[in-house]
């Protein structure tokens, strides 16, 4: 089969499309697999981004669950507005969802 962290031609992982379309429970099995909840796509946008910007609290809650064992590092990364290209974190999407 294909790697689990495989990317789209945008750039997309199997736990970002998850996340585009609020699969909480499809997230939590991809994350018990090993996948990675830290990725980005070609705009920058991660999971967690996406799923709080389309207003998937379950999704969201799902990833930052997985987020437990991930560097501090790439987790500290994903809040910090100045990483993604709109300058909005995952909190500022969430607030507009």
């Amino acid at each position: 089969g294909a790697p689990r962290d495989a990317k789209d031609a945008k750039g997309a992982t199997p736990t970002f499309r998850a996340a585009y379309f609020g699969r909480a429970a499809t997230l939590r099995t991809l994350l018990d697999a090993g996948c990675d909840a830290l990725s980005r796509n070609h705009s920058l946008e991660s999971p967690l981004y996406i799923a709080a910007l389309r207003g998937h609290a379950a999704a969201a809650e799902a990833i930052v669950i997985g987020w437990a064992g991930a560097d501090p590092r790439r987790r500290a990364a994903l809040l910090d507005p100045l990483s993604y290209h709109d300058g909005w974190t995952p909190v500022h999407a969430a607030a507009v969802a």
